[in-house]
């Protein structure tokens, strides 16, 4: 969580500095399809323990990830294109080496929020909830899919369930024109 230091004290959760929340929940975005690539990914086959990989981004950042399916842990780095730390995350994963749940990390170090996922009967992700480092809600994103299984996009909620305006994404464009 991250709080102004200027102001009255008031209640952490009034403090949320709402601009660093969007980066972080862009970053764990891109973090959580390249989550979805890597760790679904066949390279993860039951002979292969731990696993490095590399992605390189259209923005030419990189994110850099390794997974451990033998103490079901994985750790992604995001770098800007300079090399410099963007954010770090911590999963805890399956033994197919799907992501369960995990922390967001400023480049300092900091804890910055919680993450959580649902899985459908399929195995997809079919919701994601953030939460503060104290463990309180922050939002919850829910995920859609098109009939051959292919992502198609998000919708946010807050803590009391109301859609977040502005924040649902399409994430496969062919699908989202077929099911208009």
């Amino acid at each position: 969580m991250i709080c102004n230091s200027t102001g009255p004290k008031t209640n952490r959760s009034n403090l949320w500095d709402e601009s660093i929340m969007k980066k972080s929940m862009l970053l764990l975005a891109l973090a959580f399809s390249v989550a979805l690539g890597f760790l679904a990914s066949p390279a993860l086959a039951a002979d292969a323990d731990i696993t490095v990989r590399s992605v390189y981004h259209p923005d030419r950042s990189r994110t850099d990830l390794q997974s451990n399916l033998v103490d079901g842990t994985a750790e992604s780095k995001t770098y800007d294109p300079k090399g410099k730390l963007l954010q770090r995350m911590t999963y805890k994963i399956d033994e197919k080496g799907q992501p369960i749940e995990g922390n967001a990390y400023s480049p300092d170090g900091k804890l910055l929020f919680h993450f959580s996922y649902k899985r459908d009967n399929f195995g997809r992700v079919s919701e994601e909830r953030n939460s503060d480092v104290d463990g309180k809600l922050i939002r919850r994103w829910v995920y859609r899919y098109d009939e051959k299984g292919r992502i198609a996009g998000a919708d946010a909620f807050d803590a009391e369930g109301r859609r977040i305006s502005g924040e649902s994404k399409t994430l496969n464009k062919t699908a989202a024109k077929r099911s208009r």
